[in-house]
């Protein structure tokens, strides 16, 4: 069971748009508003599923980047919005440290994504180091000690 955000999937595809526009009875009890109720997609593997978020959520990361270097405040909403109600691990927590460390207006990914660091239960990947550099993979390495 995936929970995105629907609005990608009105804008890009006419038939999904159609789904989620289809009547089917009190608007709680509609396909696709609660875990009860999910909307199908026949023949779709998790795997394409998947790479469709990625190019959806990771896109935005790039969006999202020069949104913020920019200030299109609008932009940068809506990313977050869309992003932040997708709580499923979409964004790996070294990438959101850094971007909260970077940007101010991520700063509530901080504490969360280091917490998750700490608690899982593999160390840091050789990747992971490098991209957070030796001083904050140090911290989180010894903290997890």
């Amino acid at each position: 069971l995936y929970k995105v955000h629907r609005h990608f999937f009105i804008r890009e595809s006419e038939v999904l748009a159609s789904m989620f526009s289809c009547p089917s009875g009190p608007h709680d009890d509609q396909e696709g508003n609660c875990d009860t109720k999910p909307i199908y997609l026949p023949e779709v593997t998790s795997a394409e599923f998947e790479a469709l978020l990625d190019f959806f959520y990771y896109g935005m990361l790039d969006l999202l980047s020069i949104s913020l270097r920019y200030a299109f405040d609008n932009i940068i909403k809506e990313i977050l919005v869309s992003i932040d109600v997708r709580r499923d691990g979409s964004i790996d927590p070294v990438t959101k440290v850094i971007l909260a460390l970077k940007h101010d207006v991520l700063r509530h990914w901080l504490l969360p994504a280091f917490h998750e660091l700490l608690e899982r239960p593999k160390s840091l990947t050789r990747e992971e180091i490098e991209k957070l550099g030796p001083t904050k993979a140090a911290i989180i390495s010894s903290k997890r000690e």
